[in-house]
């Protein structure tokens, strides 16, 4: 089913996230943190103590949801081989749009090209380039005619360029496949990747699949930053929540398998084309149209380098922070308060109460149990960052150093919000990019 132009039907709501009233809680909340250590009323510690179990259950429970869909998700790269031989392999087309991606395309094209599996049509599109990217891609398909280079595809006015490349893509391929494979222009398979997505999808009776990837990093940058995103897209990607209509989509675009038939009927990209992202919105409309969604993991089939060092991590994030949040300043406000409070002030906090007991000559309980609240919520997330090393690419005891990762994340929201509030213009990859549903976000400031 086509969507007719200019009517979008599917839209992701943001409005349900943190706001002034998140701020002004948090607020209150950091002020009486540092009551007890900038006072000498030493009993305000104990009011403290309710504030460190909070942060501590934060912390915990996104560790616990995390390591539990560990469990419960399928994991690709653990099927059997036999079982994966029993497979029909119903026709698949994998599609891969990609701009300005010079640095990665050419071992991501190739691997795609290297899929070990039978009943298969690849289509790398180039997406309007300004880099080698093009050139790049008519060099793999000289030496691997399974795949297919679509240059330039037209462009309709209002969509976004990525859901604009795979419209066009899907309505220009086999219709007689079963399953679409969407996939990034940066994502690294290994040859039996394929195989067991749909042996997964199909076993489950999906109509649309994702998957976490295996997340490669370079800088310690991307270490710091990366995998506290990682460790959310696996804590909210709860196998029991996945299909009910309020819990937030989950949409990997690295890995999404959707059958081509959900992905028409739904609207597909036409439902949404003026909006990001686009893959956490596809997952929408699937749900909404009534289809099942599954979502899996892998530490060995596929792997992706989102960002190449700072500069590039720093600029891409903004953007997106600014999506998710909708250019609303109590949203940015809100969160630069969160990560203060539950990354980076925990072991300042801590250290800062046993210093001053050495300073005064003198033991306090309430400041010795402060210090010990904030240790360990300062621990507990140490943890929940280590776990993370299952679907991440860190170095050994990175997860220790989350302070500068929460710093870090405090300067995003700081850049997000200076940007929402000059409105300085948004670029992805060269393109102006402008968030539709701005317009009903002004009154909200």
């Amino acid at each position: 089913m086509a969507i007719a132009k200019g009517e979008q039907t599917v839209f992701w709501d943001f409005k349900r996230n943190p706001g002034w009233l998140g701020f002004l809680v948090r607020a209150g909340a950091l002020v009486l943190l540092l009551f007890p250590l900038v006072t000498d009323r030493l009993w305000t510690a104990w009011l403290c103590v309710p504030v460190w179990f909070v942060i501590w259950l934060t912390a915990s429970a996104k560790r616990m949801f995390f390591q539990k869909n560990l469990t419960d998700l399928p994991k690709l790269g653990t099927a059997p081989e036999d079982a994966r031989e029993l497979l029909q392999f119903p026709r698949v087309t994998v599609i891969s749009p990609g701009r300005n991606e010079e640095a990665g395309v050419e071992a991501a094209a190739r691997s795609l090209a290297a899929l070990d599996y039978p009943n298969l049509e690849v289509i790398c599109i180039n997406d309007h380039s300004t880099d080698r990217t093009g050139e790049i891609l008519d060099r793999v398909a000289a030496d691997c005619p399974n795949v297919k280079v679509v240059h330039d595809p037209p462009l309709q006015e209002g969509w976004q360029g990525k859901s604009n490349a795979v419209w066009y893509a899907v309505h220009n391929a086999d219709p007689s496949s079963k399953w679409l494979l969407l996939t990034d222009a940066d994502v690294v398979f290994e040859p039996a990747a394929l195989r067991q997505g749909v042996a997964v999808a199909e076993e489950l009776g999906a109509d649309f699949l994702t998957c976490v990837p295996y997340l490669d990093t370079g800088s310690f940058a991307e270490e710091l930053v990366l995998p506290i995103q990682w460790n959310g897209l696996l804590a909210g990607a709860s196998i029991e929540r996945i299909n009910r209509p309020k819990a937030p989509p989950v949409g990997i675009g690295a890995f999404i398998l959707v059958k081509r038939d959900a992905y028409l009927q739904c609207g597909g990209h036409a439902a949404f084309y003026a909006q990001q992202p686009e893959d956490a919105l596809l997952a929408l409309a699937v749900r909404q149209w009534g289809g099942k969604l599954a979502a899996g993991w892998t530490d060995s089939l596929f792997s992706v380098r989102l960002y190449r060092g700072y500069k590039q991590m720093m600029s891409y994030w903004v953007r997106k922070n600014r999506v998710s949040g909708d250019d609303r300043l109590g949203y940015f406000a809100s969160m630069m308060l969160f990560w203060l409070l539950v990354m980076v002030t925990p072991l300042p906090m801590a250290l800062a109460a046993a210093i001053k007991q050495f300073a005064m000559g003198d033991f306090s309980l309430a400041l010795t149990v402060y210090a010990a609240g904030a240790f360990v919520s300062f621990f507990e997330m140490a943890r929940g960052m280590e776990a993370t090393r299952a679907v991440v690419r860190m170095r050994c005891g990175i997860g220790w150093l989350h302070p500068l990762a929460g710093a870090l994340r405090v300067w995003i929201d700081v850049l997000s919000l200076a940007g929402a509030f000059t409105k300085r213009r948004m670029d992805w990859r060269g393109r102006d990019f402008v968030n539709v549903r701005n317009a009903n976000v002004e009154n909200n400031r």
